[in-house]
């Protein structure tokens, strides 16, 4: 039966240690307990309370188009060492599957990482046809006027709700540039799927986004350009 205020005051008062200040988590401790900490001046090991062991944080990271895993490697390192390394954070990367075509990789890729192979999440198609890897892409995709299309963005979605549901549970999805907008497409389906109470909401507390942009794939999830 736990202790009230009174009684551990008396017990306190019998070893002239009335000065000690009780927390509310010794209200818990047996009466021996209190006479142990008390008879010991305030300095037993009593009053520390058990902490949790902390897992370390999980993220599972995704590296842009035109990537790979071990670019995507060197791109966190600093985060990796910042989080206090494997004893605090686990890091673990997902890859593309679909081969970068070989005039759109970045030449300093080639020049850093040889010669890959080197991957995109999906396919991209634009009314405007300009080629992705150019300064042009670059100003279409901030364009609202010209209309972008995914190609097997679902299957990609799939894929990797599928990982996540086999080896997670993770607490981060971290991804750069294109991986950021494949992580902002299923984190919105699946809220979407949340609130109409075909699924779960995501399993993973946090998005890290990195190098990212808005979604502009018509009909995908989280597409919409904010007026």
């Amino acid at each position: 039966m736990p202790l009230s205020r009174e009684r551990i005051g008396e017990i306190a008062a019998s070893y002239f240690a009335d000065d000690i200040i009780i927390q509310d988590y010794m209200l818990e401790w047996s009466e021996q307990q209190m006479e142990q900490f008390f008879e010991s001046g305030g300095i037993s090991s009593l009053t520390a309370q058990p902490r949790a062991i902390a897992k370390p944080v999980r993220f599972l990271c995704l590296h842009g188009g035109g990537g790979n895993t071990t670019i995507n490697r060197l791109q966190m390192g600093r985060i990796h060492k910042a989080m206090g390394g494997d004893r605090e954070a686990s890091f673990e990367y997902f890859q593309g599957t679909r081969m970068t075509p070989p005039d759109e990789v970045d030449p300093m890729l080639r020049k850093m990482f040889g010669s890959g192979p080197f991957f995109n999440w999906y396919g991209v198609e634009n009314d405007a046809g300009v080629k992705s890897g150019t300064d042009q892409y670059s100003q279409a995709l901030n364009d609202p006027s010209i209309s972008f299309k995914y190609l097997d963005a679902d299957a990609v979605l799939e894929r990797l709700e599928n990982h996540i549901e086999e080896h997670g549970p993770y607490d981060v999805l971290a991804g750069f540039s294109q991986g950021t907008i494949v992580i902002t497409m299923l984190t919105a389906r699946r809220l979407e799927q949340a609130t109409r109470g075909l699924a779960p909401p995501p399993s993973w507390r946090l998005n890290l986004i990195m190098s990212g942009m808005p979604p502009r794939g018509n009909g995908c999830p989280a597409c919409a350009i904010p007026e």
